[in-house]
């Protein structure tokens, strides 16, 4: 049921189809992303030490890097596109500064909803679930909060079961590589537990990530009439 009745019904049902397609049919994309954000957690873990300043700062430029190329590696790969990851790399790094601010301003924002109460936390999080990728699509900086507001309108219940759903398929993903962490600690190789606890943790950061950039084509498909073959030919 959506707020607005004049609107299209968001297919939660259809969302998680296409998300888990996207993400198994591209499984070798997204996983050789994840590999190059543990490397260098893990490197920069090797070199300054896990609870340093630079691991923590390098570790925070890594993952605001990523959120980007997801969402456009994403798109090209749903589509059947040629990857050009280096140019997703490329776009992520001008869009840096702004990124960064929007999922600070994401994170706190949410946290004092869920410390707050729980219901309004998962709203906020609705109302503002597409920013990031109204932020590379759309290139107006800091408007890509208003934008989301926009866009979600109408939906935002839905998209409150769609993050739901999301965290409860992160929580399932985190424990079975909690179960991969633990026996390879019984390899005697003290490198790979850690390398596989950052290779998990980038992973996992990609799935609300590709929820939030598909989420976005549906509501700008839904509202503006736009298909995905236009919203990625914005970076092709």
């Amino acid at each position: 049921m959506t707020e607005n009745q004049n609107l299209p019904d968001f297919d939660i049902g259809d969302h998680f189809n296409v998300l888990t397609r996207t993400i198994s049919q591209n499984l070798r994309l997204f996983a050789l992303i994840a590999v190059v954000a543990a490397a260098c957690n893990v490197g920069a873990s090797l070199a300054f030490g896990g609870a340093s300043f630079a691991y923590g700062l390098i570790s925070s430029i890594v993952y605001v890097l990523l959120g980007p190329v997801a969402i456009m590696s994403a798109y090209d790969a749903h589509l059947g596109r040629t990857l050009r990851t280096g140019d997703y790399f490329n776009i992520s790094i001008r869009l840096f500064f702004y990124a960064l601010i929007v999922l600070v301003v994401q994170a706190v924002l949410i946290s004092l909803g869920l410390f707050l109460l729980i219901v309004p936390g998962l709203y906020i999080a609705a109302m503002l679930y597409v920013t990031l990728p109204a932020l590379v699509i759309e290139r107006q900086g800091f408007s890509a909060f208003g934008r989301s507001l926009e866009l979600s309108k109408g939906y935002r219940w839905p998209i409150v079961l769609v993050a739901l759903v999301v965290f409860l398929l992160m929580m399932m993903v985190a424990f079975v590589w909690d179960l991969l962490v633990g026996i390879s600690q019984l390899s005697g190789l003290p490198i790979v537990g850690p390398a596989l606890e950052a290779f998990s943790s980038a992973f996992l950061v990609l799935i609300p990530t590709i929820s939030s950039a598909l989420v976005y084509w549906r509501l700008v498909e839904h509202k503006e009439g736009r298909s995905l073959t236009d919203i990625a030919d914005v970076f092709a």
